[in-house]
């Protein structure tokens, strides 16, 4: 679905950042 999309690209976002620490599920809960 478009919402799993966008929040592949966050993860994704957050991996480049190196702040993926805390979120797997946040990811899918903030809606950007």
């Amino acid at each position: 679905s478009m919402l799993d999309q966008t929040a592949d690209k966050f993860v994704a976002g957050m991996e480049g950042s190196g702040v993926n620490v805390a979120l797997p599920e946040i990811g899918k809960a903030i809606t950007i």
